[in-house]
């Protein structure tokens, strides 16, 4: 039961423009397999519990709930262990996750070669996963080495799914700080031995782009002004006024539903809300329409810049 942008295409028309995207959760996995699937279970249950509270606060649809966990190099165990064992440990960890409903979830980044094979080999056999490969210096090698590495598993991916659909659960990323909610980029903070493990967080992902045509629209009516970079700033405060109020209410929500009590006995920490413009499928909602009627011709066409 994979949420589907055609379904998410046939929901009602958002209240003000925005939806709730995701509501994300992030579980750091210790190397120890002991209690780890009892933890996935209980951060599940209680997961969709915040989501469905989220969506009553706010009055907001909330299309998904996702559970995001550390790298995977990390709570596998690296090269201590064969692929085959590091599968065995993902299908018990899919087992539950299928048994709890959540059909969103992401096994982090890669940041060696060798993760990044078997990230590709996690992700083609379990489709329910997305991870990532962090582009940096690994143990000397360039980085070169490690986009060559990323590029390969994304090939594979598309190639190797149906319609190429794999590859929209893999990326390969830089800089991404744990805690960010959309996938494929976002994971737990790191696992660290002997330290205070991280409590589990969740933040929000929006879908806004209805209410970012709606604000271009106030700005600039149907038609492109002749000088449209002369006017950035009133579309910016046009945006800010109409999103301002939205933001502060889901935050309302999320620190509220942050300091409840849940069934599985979760100690959330909030995150924070993921405010980047996403387009929606609902009418009205193209980014691409909004940018071109404020720039004055297709999006990213030189010619629409004065």
């Amino acid at each position: 039961p994979y949420a589907t942008m055609a379904a998410m295409a046939a929901a009602a028309p958002p209240p003000r423009g925005v939806k709730v995207r995701c509501v994300t959760a992030f579980l750091t996995l210790a190397p120890a397999p002991e209690g780890r699937l009892e933890a996935v279970a209980r951060v599940a249950q209680d997961l969709k519990v915040l989501a469905r509270r989220m969506g009553e606060r706010t009055g907001l649809e909330v299309q998904t709930f996702r559970l995001a966990f550390n790298s995977f190099e990390e709570f596998l165990g690296g090269l201590e262990i064969s692929d085959e064992e590091a599968g065995a440990h993902v299908a018990a960890i899919d087992d539950v996750l299928e048994r709890e409903g959540i059909a969103f979830a992401n096994l982090g980044p890669a940041r060696t070669p060798w993760g990044a094979k078997r990230l590709e080999a996690l992700l083609l056999r379990f489709p329910r996963f997305s991870g990532s490969l962090e582009v940096a210096e690994v143990d000397g090698l360039p980085y070169d080495a490690m986009v060559a590495a990323g590029a390969s598993v994304a090939r594979c991916l598309a190639e190797s799914t149906d319609g190429a659909l794999g590859a929209f659960r893999f990326c390969t990323s830089t800089n991404v700080q744990p805690g960010t909610p959309f996938f494929p980029a976002g994971y737990a903070p790191p696992y660290a031995e002997g330290a205070p493990q991280p409590r589990v967080g969740f933040a929000v992902g929006l879908e806004n782009g209805v209410l970012f045509g709606a604000a271009v629209r106030g700005v600039y009516g149907a038609a492109a002004p002749e000088a449209p970079s002369a006017r950035c700033r009133e579309m910016r405060d046009e945006l800010l006024l109409r999103y301002t109020p939205i933001l502060q209410e889901i935050e309302a929500a999320a620190i509220e539903l942050a300091a409840a009590a849940y069934g599985g006995g979760t100690a959330w920490d909030y995150w924070g809300i993921d405010t980047s413009i996403n387009p929606s499928l609902d009418a009205g909602g193209s980014v691409g329409d909004a940018l071109a009627l404020a720039f004055g011709g297709a999006a990213g066409a030189p010619e629409g810049w004065v």
